[in-house]
C-alpha cells in the first residue's frame, strides 16, 4: 500500500479503480455498526468525494454518479436539517455535463459534508 501512495498517481481510470476503489469498497462499511451510523458514514463519504471530484478531477461522469447516489440517500431521516438543505441546494445545481458550475457543486458538497461532521 505504501508503494502505491509513494508512487506516481496513475491517470488511467481503470487502473485507479483496480488499485484504489475496488480493494477498499468491500471494507468501507462495518455491517456491525447500527444502521444510522452506516448511513451517516456513507453519506459523508459520498459528499466529501463529490466535493473532491468537483474541485480536482472535474469529471462529469463522477459528478452525475455521486450526485445520483447522494440524492437516493437524502431520505435518511436522522440527517441534520442543515445537511438536508445543502443537499437540496446541490440538487438544484445542474449537473456539470449540463453546464453546472464546478465551483457551485464543490461549495454545496463541502457544506453538506461539514454540516454532517459538526452535527451531534
Amino acid at each position: 500500500m505504501q508503494a502505491l501512495v509513494d508512487g506516481d498517481i496513475p491517470l488511467d481510470l481503470a487502473q485507479l479503480d483496480a488499485l484504489w476503489r475496488e480493494p477498499f469498497s468491500s471494507q468501507i462499511l462495518n455491517t456491525k455498526w447500527p444502521g444510522e451510523e452506516r448511513k451517516a458514514l456513507l453519506l459523508g463519504m459520498l459528499t466529501a468525494q463529490l466535493a473532491y471530484y468537483a474541485a480536482v478531477l472535474k469529471d462529469a461522469g463522477f459528478d452525475a454518479t455521486y450526485r445520483g447516489v447522494v440524492a437516493q440517500l437524502s431520505s435518511w431521516t436522522a440527517m441534520p436539517e442543515s445537511m438536508r438543505a445543502d443537499i437540496a441546494a446541490l440538487k438544484a445545481i445542474p449537473f456539470a455535463s449540463r453546464g453546472g458550475s464546478w465551483k457551485d457543486i464543490n461549495e454545496a458538497a463541502t457544506r453538506a459534508t461539514l454540516d454532517l461532521t459538526v452535527s451531534p
